[in-house]
């Protein structure tokens, strides 16, 4: 028994189970910092106690605060848990990731190798908003700071005092909205009816959200049942639900989960809300799984070196009766779960044709193709749930599966199958000077297209229900607050679907959840009433009658900017949008691609993909000027004449509203300085000067912001793309680049 708890011990230890990459580039050094050990220290005081970064350092906690005083930090106060928690520790590891290695990496997070491993695989792609791999860094040591060192840091205190550092610690406390929701307020009537309307946690935990019962509160579940929402999602891994069966791996927590899940259903009944899962099964396993029998290697199929996984392959009888046994023994055992929905052409890897990339294709599914592979795959979910559970239901989503295999598919499903279209996918525009179609969800983009109202058809006629998967509050151009207020776009949205005839929707992808009027407004939109009369009802209900006509003036610039961004999936995802200011300067080239919403880096290739760089800035600076122009009729607003809670509401989308201001002209500043930077366009003295001040300005404008609302800056599969220490960072750079 010793043995076996030493050999687990060790390899849950062992680094070398960490993802590695054959592409060894260096750190990037941050050369505004003292030194990399200042670097640690700085975007650390926040979030790391000062005894475990001198514990990572084999310094002195003596040391590390002398370290903090000479770059002007104020003195450290008391760490929330939360920093090293599922719900924060993604920011922790993004700030360290040039800086550490992994062994002192574990040190500073409090993780083993196999949980950080587990999570950068399997967390909702995290390795891939890191970049992939993870750069060289050599052992980072303290050492006493040379004469040298200690004026560079004299220098950066001047900086960050001229900035009021020393209000570090009054920015608004993180995670509070935790606390917020925790109770409900028991004002709500539950008020039935037959469509679907689901939508994801603000702040769940994205990979084991069932291991506590935490992820939906009773007052964030009472918010959005009052804004229309009757179900929310838990994105689950099927096997961690279940307990191992034969060859196939299970899990020894998998009764905790149940059981925290049955607790959740009947919390979440008393609001009229239903408990659905989130199926991107059968998830492929690591390499080792299958090595470790040949029982098990039998049922192999394609496989990914990019992730080290190989799929269990669907084509086997032994893989589809196990995932009916799984999935039939979950609905035995939480009998009143609202169901499931399904990704069987893209995420994870799962069954052999689910996504492209694999060295070694599985010849049987090949040759029987996407259409039968997928079809199946689902037939066998949904078999199994009816087995046992009448009532639940199961979602398909046609994420990935283009309009062609879609076709081929749906007669080959089961009627009883709800099938989900992005409702945007398929969209044409023209935008910066080029044309592009909509491959993503969106939120500047308002559907349904005509593809999807195609398909909708093709499913009607064949008797199938379908619903539209949007984005209301806030999607990938802009994740950095709760919602923006483009009321228009939802509106206008809610509106044609309606029209369409699809009156079931699934609201937010891990982003795009908090209980807003942005949700109620398409949740309750009225078909018998014209848009200007829905957006009235909801202005004059959260924010009284004296100034609506402001408010909804405003509502419609912010709309008409946001139609004007330039959309692609791969700017989409590589652009500053979402770090926004916080993005440092580079006065030199990082040779570093920016990754899916991780790092921007200085990658304006990237950030414009299909756009020219002018196109590109062009089009932003269109959505920054109108966010700049309806952040001036906000500033007008009287708030006098509203109720204590009117104002909250309006102060909120009132900040909300200026961060992504903020963000956007940063957008545009950061990409024209690269422009100079990198002289593909003359320089201008000037020009570089008047770039830096704007910067400046809006950091110090972001800092002041964050003062007043912990919302900003937090996603829940990312936690926070920056607080006021990166920010601070951010004015060190502009300093650096004078």
């Amino acid at each position: 028994m010793l043995s076996c708890f030493v050999a687990n011990f060790l390899f849950a230890n062992d680094i070398t189970i960490l993802p590695h990459s054959s592409a060894q580039k260096p750190s990037i050094e941050y050369k505004y910092f003292p030194s990399r050990l200042h670097a640690f220290v700085f975007r650390n005081w926040t979030s790391v106690s000062v005894e475990r970064l001198a514990k990572v350092v084999d310094a002195t906690p003596t040391q590390i605060e002398e370290i903090a005083s000479d770059m002007g930090l104020p003195p450290q106060k008391k760490i929330s848990p939360l920093w090293e928690s599922p719900k924060g520790y993604i920011t922790v590891v993004r700030r360290n990731w040039h800086l550490l290695n992994y062994r002192q990496l574990l040190i500073l997070t409090g993780l083993d190798a196999k949980t950080l491993n587990h999570r950068l695989i399997d967390e909702d792609f995290l390795l891939q908003k890191l970049g992939n791999f993870k750069p060289i860094c050599n052992e980072l040591k303290y050492e006493k700071p040379t004469s040298e060192i200690k004026e560079k840091s004299k220098r950066v205190a001047k900086i960050l005092r001229s900035a009021k550092i020393e209000t570090l610690f009054d920015e608004a406390e993180k995670f509070t909205f935790i606390k917020n929701f925790a109770n409900a307020k028991g004002d709500f009537i539950v008020q039935k009816d037959n469509d679907i309307r689901i939508a994801f946690s603000y702040f769940s935990e994205y990979a084991d959200p069932l291991m506590s019962d935490k992820s939906y509160p009773d007052g964030l579940l009472e918010e959005l049942a009052k804004k229309g929402v009757n179900g929310v999602w838990l994105h689950v891994v099927l096997n961690s639900l279940v307990e191992p069966m034969g060859v196939f791996k299970g899990s020894k927590d998998a009764p905790t989960r149940i059981k925290n899940l049955n607790n959740l259903i009947k919390r979440a009944e008393k609001y009229g809300i239903k408990i659905w899962l989130y199926f991107n099964e059968p998830r492929g396993l690591h390499d080792s799984f299958f090595e470790s029998s040949p029982e098990r290697m039998a049922l192999a199929g394609a496989h990914y070196p990019y992730f080290n996984v190989r799929t269990l392959c669907t084509s086997k009888p032994e893989v589809l009766q196990w995932l009916s046994q799984a999935t039939e023994r979950i609905f035995t055992q939480v009998p009143n779960l609202g169901g499931v929905f399904t990704i069987t052409a893209s995420e994870n890897p799962t069954n052999c044709l689910a996504r492209t990339g694999y060295d070694k294709a599985c010849n049987v599914c090949e040759a029987r193709g996407r259409a039968d592979v997928i079809a199946e795959v689902n037939n066998t979910i949904y078999r199994a749930i009816k087995r046992v559970s009448p009532a639940s239901e199961l979602i398909a989503w046609d994420w990935r599966w283009g309009k062609k295999t879609f076709k081929e598919i749906l007669p080959k499903l089961d009627k009883g199958i709800i099938v989900m279209l992005v409702s945007e996918i398929g969209c044409e525009m023209k935008r910066g000077g080029a044309n592009a179609k909509i491959f993503e969800y969106s939120l500047s983009v308002v559907g349904p297209s005509a593809d999807s109202i195609e398909c909708a058809k093709f499913a009607k006629d064949l008797g199938i229900r379908t619903m539209a998967k949007v984005q209301v509050n806030i999607s990938w151009e802009f994740a950095s607050t709760p919602a923006l207020p483009v009321m228009n776009i939802a509106g206008r949205h809610s509106k044609a679907l309606r029209e369409n005839g699809i009156h079931d929707f699934f609201l937010s992808w891990s982003l795009g959840g908090y209980p807003t009027p942005n949700l109620e407004l398409f949740n309750r939109y009225d078909i018998n009433k014209s848009l200007e009369e829905n957006l009235r009802f909801i202005a004059e209900k959260y924010y009284g009658t004296s100034q609506t006509e402001k408010i909804l003036k405003a509502w419609e610039i912010f709309s008409s900017a946001f139609e004007e961004y330039p959309f692609y999936i791969r700017g989409l995802y590589r652009a500053p949008h979402n770090v926004g200011v916080a993005n440092p300067i580079y006065t030199e080239k990082t040779n570093y691609g920016a990754t899916m919403v991780g790092y921007p880096y200085d990658d304006l290739k990237g950030w414009r993909s299909i756009f020219s760089e002018e196109g590109y800035i062009s089009q932003m600076r269109k959505v920054a000027d109108g966010f700049v122009k309806g952040m001036e009729i906000f500033r007008s607003v009287d708030t006098s004449k509203m109720t204590p809670t009117q104002k909250a509401e309006f102060e909120k989308m009132f900040i909300w509203s200026d961060v992504a201001r903020i963000h956007f002209v940063s957008t545009v500043n950061q990409a024209e300085y690269l422009q100079l930077r990198d002289k593909s366009v003359p320089f201008s003295p000037k020009r570089l000067a008047k770039i830096l001040d704007s910067e400046e300005l809006l950091a110090k404008e972001m800092i002041s912001n964050l003062k007043k609302d912990a919302h900003i800056g937090y996603e829940s599969s990312n936690h926070y793309f920056f607080t006021a220490i990166d920010v601070y960072e951010k004015l060190l750079s502009i300093d650096y680049a004078r």
